[in-house]
């Protein structure tokens, strides 16, 4: 009788090789993921930064030709020589314009969009735009006696018209503050915003695409990470111990954090580090959107300034003692309304709010309260500094009376309180509301101070 074969040992032979066979292949599987899911996260890292380089240049960009139009139109308001000394050495020294443009055309996306053809037409609207301040600058000089030589050749080869030249001085100074106030000059400022916006939506569009596409990438690359893991921890369980200390205890601290909304310990094999690492990027990356939802929560999506919930939290923690309150009401919005349409009014509403804020302090709190009801929230002031808000809300409504482009002018209605007003009535909001009641009573289009 033959003797039966003895096949156990041999199965089970091939069986382990089997499994360290797959256990070799499934870790090569989990190093090229790695390796593709470190390069989709520089990927996504480079597209955070674009989207930050985009969005400060196109700020700095704004913010320098709105200092730019400060200091020229206070040249011609004054003609004060410091002011056109700012004006150029901000142009020709300082250069956040031409730093700004760098910035942006730095972006990885500027290529693939069409966002040079806007930033190109901001750039050529802003020299039109100097162009008409170089007039004005000269006009100015030209009226106060001032040396041509102090100016760079720009401005000394400026060719007055034979009427401006005939002109006496109080109108020469009378017409380099009016080109710089008339609907030509503004229409150039509100093209230049346009232009910067496109160029900056088209960048942020097209960044929005690639973390969308890497995003996606990533969870299907942890997905995959995921089920490799659970298929080694199957494969390697008779390496209990080393799999208890290295990989299964990590992995439940990890949960542990994830449950807690905290970042993972990076620790356990390098595998799991490396897991750790990714997840705490995204970690930061889903941090830095909350902190960008919780800004939107707080913020008036139509002007940009703070909105009632924002505001109620801003005058709840605000040191009594020492603010000013202003309730500013637009004169006769519904008839803008019903007259022009809503979308027209909602321009109205957003011009308003970028006139305040260019008059404010940037500590100062301008909030949107209600339909056409702003309030502005002046820290560390008290009725001391009367004069300078009657100042700064008739400088307001100069800004707003006329018509820019196709917004029309608007009138407002002003009601100021201090916190260290004699006799209180009421919350600052109540009496500067009385204050802004007064005011109506007067026929709007003016202001009051509660007494």
């Amino acid at each position: 009788m033959k003797e039966k074969k003895q096949g156990g040992a041999m199965p089970l032979r091939r069986l382990y090789a089997v499994m360290g066979l797959a256990g070799i292949v499934l870790l090569v599987l989990l190093l090229l993921i790695g390796f593709r899911a470190r390069s989709t996260f520089t990927s996504m890292e480079d597209a955070v930064n674009d989207y930050i380089s985009v969005q400060n240049g196109t700020a700095d960009m704004v913010q320098a030709s709105d200092y730019l139009t400060m200091q020229v139109r206070s040249f011609a308001a004054t003609g004060n020589t410091k002011y056109v000394d700012n004006y150029f050495d901000e142009a020709l020294n300082v250069k956040r314009r031409d730093k700004a443009v760098e910035k942006i055309q730095g972006s990885g996306a500027y290529v693939e969009t069409g966002a040079a053809r806007y930033l190109e037409e901001a750039l050529a609207l802003s020299v039109k735009l100097m162009d008409t301040e170089y007039y004005s600058i000269r006009l100015v000089a030209e009226a106060q006696g001032i040396n041509l030589s102090r100016f760079p050749q720009d401005v000394q080869s400026v060719n007055l018209s034979a009427a401006d030249k005939a002109l006496s001085a109080e109108d020469k100074m009378t017409l380099a503050r009016d080109i710089l106030y008339d609907d030509n000059y503004q229409s150039y400022k509100e093209q230049i915003y346009e232009a910067v916006s496109k160029c900056s939506q088209a960048l942020t569009d097209q960044i929005g695409h690639t973390e969308l596409a890497d995003a996606r990438e990533v969870s299907r690359m942890l997905k995959f990470q995921y089920a490799f893991l659970a298929v080694l921890f199957l494969l390697f369980v008779g390496f209990l111990f080393f799999n208890t200390r290295l990989v299964v205890k990590p992995l439940h601290r990890f949960v542990e954090h994830i449950n807690n909304n905290e970042k993972m310990p990076e620790e356990g094999v390098k595998e799991i580090r490396f897991l750790a690492s990714n997840y705490n990027e995204s970690y930061e990356k889903m941090k830095q959107d909350r902190e960008r939802l919780e800004y939107d929560a707080k913020h008036d999506m139509l002007t940009g300034v703070y909105n009632r919930k924002a505001y109620e939290e801003i005058i709840a923690h605000q040191e009594r003692r020492h603010i000013g309150f202003l309730i500013i009401d637009v004169d006769y919005f519904k008839q803008i309304n019903d007259t022009y349409g809503h979308q027209t009014g909602d321009k109205v509403l957003q011009r308003v709010a970028n006139v305040l804020s260019q008059n404010f302090r940037s500590e100062d709190s301008i909030c949107r309260i209600g339909g056409d009801e702003f309030a502005v929230i002046m820290v560390y002031a008290d009725s001391s500094l009367k004069d300078l808000v009657r100042s700064k809300i008739e400088n307001i409504a100069a800004m707003l009376r006329d018509a820019a482009g196709d917004v029309p002018g608007v009138t407002l209605s002003v009601g100021v309180a201090f916190s260290d007003r004699k006799d209180p009535q009421g919350t600052i909001y109540e009496d500067a509301d009385k204050a802004l009641y007064q005011a109506k009573e007067n026929g709007r289009n003016t202001y009051a101070f509660y007494e």
